[in-house]
């Protein structure tokens, strides 16, 4: 176990935090691990309560440890990171982290639309949608239920191999995706969603409502998310003028303000960075309005 340099310009509950990291990067502490308590680091380390109190507080904004109240402080198991500053569909986003991406196609339909499917996808009249259902999973672990909607412009992809990258696929045919809109809420898992993400019914979970456009600005499809916060997270999104009140649902609490998911969980949300975590004691942040990926 490290010392900690008192006579450092870094603050000791910097170090306490960086001493904590390297502990997680060595292999000293693993995934699901409960770390010492505050009275422990505080005798180890030779440094205040508050100190370590500050440096638990700091990895637990981060999603590094997880607090369980009444049993003590866990290292959190590793979660999807997203950059929302960057386009980038799901299958990069899991690459780029070192993950494996998979897909299970649920179903593949022609649809009637919905009175938002007609407006939002610009349906002529009499025209059907094309619904996508997928099951998106990271290193074999159900993530996400996604529900994509294209109109019927984009029927050959109903010839395509709709496990693979949608983006890739679009590519393919010239199409490409530049950006969108999003709104975030919270929702309940359903029986069906439970057992396809093998959690328990009535689970919290992100929902996202995606719109997706190209670089002219036409939409290309929409699309609904419910995601499993325990598995994913997004990376910091810079605020943009439009703010975000327009964007979050009813449901959602704004500045630090609890909202309750389960008996033991809960969301916090504050502007600007957005990083999806439920576990008790770790702040969900959700911002932007404009963004430049989607699912």
């Amino acid at each position: 176990m490290g010392e900690l340099n008192k006579g450092s310009s870094t603050a000791l509950y910097q170090q306490l935090v960086d001493e904590i990291k390297q502990m997680i990067v060595s292999g000293k502490l693993n995934e699901g691990d409960r770390i010492m308590t505050e009275l422990e680091l505080s005798r180890a380390y030779d440094v205040s309560r508050i100190t370590v109190r500050k440096a638990i507080e700091i990895l637990v904004e981060e999603g590094i440890l997880i607090k369980k109240q009444g049993i003590g402080t866990f290292v959190a198991n590793k979660r999807l990171t997203r950059n929302m500053g960057v386009f980038m569909g799901f299958s990069q986003t899991c690459e780029a982290n070192g993950e494996k991406p998979g897909t299970r196609l649920l179903s593949a339909a022609l649809s009637n639309p919905s009175g938002s499917d007609e407006k939002t996808l610009g349906l002529k009249e009499n025209e059907k949608v094309i619904v996508l259902r997928r099951l998106r999973l990271i290193d074999e672990i159900p993530v996400i239920i996604e529900e994509n909607h294209f109109s019927q412009k984009y029927a050959f992809l109903l010839g395509e191999n709709l496990e693979r990258s949608l983006y890739a696929i679009l590519e393919e045919h010239g199409i490409q995706a530049s950006g969108g809109k999003r709104r975030v809420s919270v929702c309940y898992a359903t029986a069906e969603e439970a057992e396809l993400l093998e959690i328990k019914k009535r689970s919290a979970l992100l929902l996202m409502r995606d719109i997706c456009v190209d670089p002219e600005g036409e939409v290309i499809h929409t699309c609904k998310s419910l995601i499993c916060p325990d598995r994913y997270a997004a990376g910091r999104a810079d605020r943009t003028q439009h703010g975000t009140q327009e964007i979050l649902s009813q449901g959602t609490i704004l500045k630090r303000q609890r909202l309750s998911w389960t008996h033991d969980r809960y969301l916090v949300i504050e502007v600007p960075v957005f990083v999806v975590c439920a576990h008790q004691c770790t702040p969900a942040y959700i911002s932007a309005h404009q963004y430049t990926k989607s699912c």
